[in-house]
Formats: structure tokens, sequence, C-alpha cells
């Protein structure tokens, strides 16, 4: 499944913030379902490190990764 976090006009740390209270939570449906999430890297936030790194590494269980297009 893939998890379009979209979203425009707020603050970097805003942003990350509230992404991971939306997809924190989903690593136990994740986990329980044996589901594969993935966040795709698109819009303004995503597309940047500065924003992927830290909600990245606020994962625990594996389950949910990065899309990356190409």
């Amino acid at each position: 499944m893939m998890m379009p976090l979209i979203a425009k006009g707020i603050e970097d740390d805003e942003f990350i913030k509230g992404a991971k209270e939306f997809v924190v939570p989903l690593e136990t449906v994740a986990q329980g379902t044996g589901v594969q999430l993935t966040i795709e890297n698109l819009g303004h936030y995503l597309n940047r490190e500065g924003i992927l790194d830290p909600l990245l590494k606020s994962l625990n269980v594996g389950r949910i990764a990065l899309t990356l297009d190409i």
C-alpha cells in the first residue's frame, strides 16, 4: 500500500510531527496484518532528506518503507 502524505503551507517541523502522528500507529496495523506500507517521495515535503530522515528513523517495525519512483 502506498501512502501519499501531502500538505502545503506549513513549517517543516509541523509536517514531520503530523506525518509521524499519522504513520507511527500504522506500524502496528502493518505488523499485525503482514502488509508492507510505503511512503511515496512526492510533493514539497517528501522529496527532501531533512523531512524523510526523521520520519523514517521514528519507525521501528520495518513494515513501513520508502517508495522511490524512477
